[in-house]
């Protein structure tokens, strides 16, 4: 009875690789949390953009910088969401752009609160553009915060590292270290 024993090779990312645990909850936040409160918001916006012609007590001009705020934050909220989904897939389908992808998502989140700060001090007036910049400037604080946990997990992550790293060799130079 010839009883070998193949030696097993220890890999230790594969312990690591596949989207799972907080990798897992990256990968919700990005394909349906954040898109879905992106639409709930553009949703409320557009209904505001709508009723300003039937609110008699807008001024004609007021109202159009309204509209104009509102415009520019739905497009750049839309362009956020899209990112998001965009990054949340790639990286549910382990693509090797996933990570990059979303921290440019997470990235970009505080610059968009900072376009936000901006298009509501161009369009809107005194007091109403003071309440509104308050909130934007909580979520801007919000957002670096988050930014900052999940750009530093994307970075140190053995999971990450594992699941998207690069084929054996791909890192080889011009002068054909490789072989």
């Amino acid at each position: 009875m010839n009883m070998s024993i193949e030696p097993t090779v220890f890999r230790p990312e594969a312990e690591y690789y596949g989207v799972r645990g907080w990798l897992l909850v990256l990968c919700v936040l990005m394909v349906l949390v954040a898109p879905a409160v992106r639409g709930w918001t553009i949703y409320s916006d557009v209904r505001i953009f709508l009723s300003l012609g039937a609110d008699a007590s807008f001024e004609p001009v007021l109202a159009g910088n309204v509209r104009s705020a509102l415009g520019i934050e739905i497009f750049l909220l839309l362009c956020s969401g899209l990112l998001s989904l965009a990054a949340g897939i790639a990286l549910l389908r382990k693509k090797r752009s996933g990570p990059g992808l979303a921290r440019v998502y997470w990235a970009s989140g505080p610059v968009l609160n900072i376009l936000l700060l901006l298009d509501l001090w161009v369009f809107l007036p005194g007091k109403m553009a003071h309440d509104a910049m308050w909130q934007t400037g909580g979520n801007f604080i919000g957002t670096l915060i988050g930014a900052a946990i999940w750009i530093t997990y994307l970075n140190k992550s053995k999971r990450v590292k594992a699941t998207y790293a690069r084929a054996p060799g791909a890192n080889a130079d011009a002068a054909g270290t490789a072989g």
